[in-house]
């Protein structure tokens, strides 16, 4: 099997997608190529919503929906094991941004004895270029892989599977995570301007 390994870099980080840009013509690219791909996101724990106003004082119950958001980096742009919480998210450096909505399958009880799954979630990588990514799984204490099932613009029929480490914590006193991607292209597609973002633009709290 063909692997193409990329951690995307700062010199990257402009348009974000350096491994696509060298396989422009996937209908030409060998059926087995896989391309990996190095991501670091900052979330932003202001940013969190749930189904019931008194979550954060009472806890988590197994069937709470909620929903968070947070910034997309390249690849090592955020330190790991930073337990001091001086990663500050902000527009430098970034690639885009990452809209996380799930459902606890355990209780706070469970979670704070060591349930080694805590949520399922959906995660939509949303890059400010115009392309994205949708991967599906669990979440919860240690590292995780989850599912591509899909995704737009220059991803568009990609499949293959992300693990997620997490870093530390932020100034936000969200979650610093790094996810490493190994996909296969199908139908890559030029970005999209509906689905471009504009840095600087007020992020939902």
């Amino acid at each position: 099997m063909k692997k193409a390994i990329v951690v995307l870099s700062l010199a990257a980080a402009s348009f974000g997608l350096a491994p696509l840009g060298r396989a422009a013509d996937h209908k030409k690219a060998d059926a087995d190529e896989t391309v990996t791909i190095s991501l670091d996101v900052a979330m932003d724990a202001s940013s969190a919503r749930a189904s019931r106003p008194d979550w954060s004082i009472t806890g988590p119950l197994r069937g709470d929906t909620f929903i968070s958001g947070g910034l997309v980096y390249a690849g090592g742009l955020i330190p790991e094991g930073d337990t001091s919480a001086t990663f500050t998210p902000g527009d430098e450096g970034r690639l885009g941004t990452l809209v996380v909505r799930g459902q606890y399958i355990a209780d706070g009880a469970e979670i704070a004895s060591g349930a080694r799954h805590s949520v399922a979630s959906t995660h939509i990588f949303r890059l400010d270029e115009g392309s994205g990514v949708v991967t599906e799984g669990l979440e919860g204490a240690g590292p995780e892989v989850r599912a591509v099932v899909g995704g737009y613009g220059r991803y568009s029929g990609v499949t293959g599977q992300v693990t997620q480490e997490n870093l530390g914590f932020n100034g936000t006193a969200g979650s610093n995570l790094r996810f490493t991607f190994t996909l296969k292209v199908a139908t890559g597609q030029e970005p999209s301007d509906l689905m471009m973002q504009r840095k600087g633009a007020p992020r939902r709290r």
